[in-house]
């Protein structure tokens, strides 16, 4: 019966109160619905073994409408649905903080505008090489090259038809080359005692594990893949995201996910180079934090991670390889 009550509660709101997005109107893309109870700490989820009282109990419902960027406006139409009321309060709630509106029979259209001046969105960024000693070679730009001085070359002692042909010849090389030279690049080590130690390894793995929680903070399945994938080499993304995600994003009473959303007190206890590549291996212990608010509350957590990390250069990118999580082990449970 539960089921069947918020199931009913999310088909009602779909239909009706519509959103719009920079006057676009959306449809949610996902729906969560909870039987809720009033006590003195404030909402509470409803337990299945618990029987309910219908004068304190309430259906939640979350509708979620993901958009690219950061909007102009956003508007809800909302229905009262009894003439027991004439005012429905809302809280909008941004960057700046949260401020108090309501929807009245005369005016049911609640609006949030963008007055934002200092909002930069936020994106996830490859983690390119920044090493002394490593040098990157363009394999395909450079062979390109070499065939476009050798065809100079042979036109300057051409005669006619063929000294034209090879100047075009060399000139399709020269500009072929500059197109390519990212297509497929060569790291190569002059001063592999200075390049790479424990404390240059700790700030690539710092870079990448800040990208990392970027990535998290996507709303849809899909974005956060995307994201990813930026992030972790192809032939591990799928244990390694999987593993990441299970580290890094957690449930919270009520059906909520908790995500991290920064990093401190990275340390390494363990720093070894791996056998192929240019790539390494490390043992790390680091802090972060968690946030998730729905129902009128706030979680915070504060966890100590310890875990394995395999990366390796990619190009000219830093790209996560293997990741094995060890612990993570909060340190506080605080409930706003």
């Amino acid at each position: 019966m539960r089921e069947k009550i918020k199931l009913r509660a999310i088909e009602i709101l779909n239909a009706r109160n519509p959103v719009s997005i920079d006057g676009v109107q959306k449809s949610s893309a996902q729906q969560t619905a909870e039987i809720l109870m009033v006590d003195t700490t404030g909402l509470q989820v409803a337990s299945d073994a618990i029987d309910l009282d219908v004068d304190s109990a309430f259906v939640g419902v979350i509708l979620s409408f993901p958009h690219d960027q950061l909007p102009q406006t956003a508007q809800v139409v909302w229905e009262m649905f009894s003439n027991r009321f004439d005012e429905v309060p809302f809280t909008l709630v941004d960057e700046a903080g949260p401020y108090l509106s309501a929807a009245s029979r005369e005016e049911p259209s609640v609006v949030w505008n963008n007055h934002l001046l200092t909002y930069q969105d936020v994106r996830v960024a490859p983690v390119e090489m920044r090493l002394s000693g490593i040098w990157i070679v363009p394999v395909v730009s450079a062979g390109l090259l070499l065939a476009s001085f050798a065809l100079g070359i042979f036109s300057a002692t051409a005669r006619g038809y063929f000294r034209w042909v090879t100047l075009g010849l060399a000139a399709t090389c020269l500009a072929a080359a500059v197109f390519t030279r990212d297509l497929v690049t060569l790291p190569i080590e002059v001063q592999s005692s200075k390049s790479m130690n424990a404390e240059v390894a700790l700030d690539i793995l710092q870079k990448l594990l800040t990208q990392v929680s970027i990535a998290q903070m996507e709303v849809t399945p899909s974005a956060r893949t995307e994201a990813m994938a930026s992030l972790i080499s192809a032939s591990s993304f799928s244990d390694a995201s999987v593993e990441l995600e299970r580290a890094l994003a957690f449930p919270v009473p009520g059906g909520g996910i908790a995500r991290v959303k920064d990093l401190s007190d990275l340390r390494i206890e363990r720093f070894e180079r791996l056998n192929e590549g240019l790539g390494y291996s490390v043992l790390v212990t680091w802090k972060s934090s968690a946030h998730a608010a729905h129902w009128g509350h706030s979680h915070q957590r504060r966890i100590q991670y310890r875990a394995y990390f395999d990366f390796r250069l990619n190009g000219s990118n830093w790209l996560i390889d293997g990741v094995t999580v060890l612990e993570a082990v909060p340190e506080n449970q605080d409930d706003d």
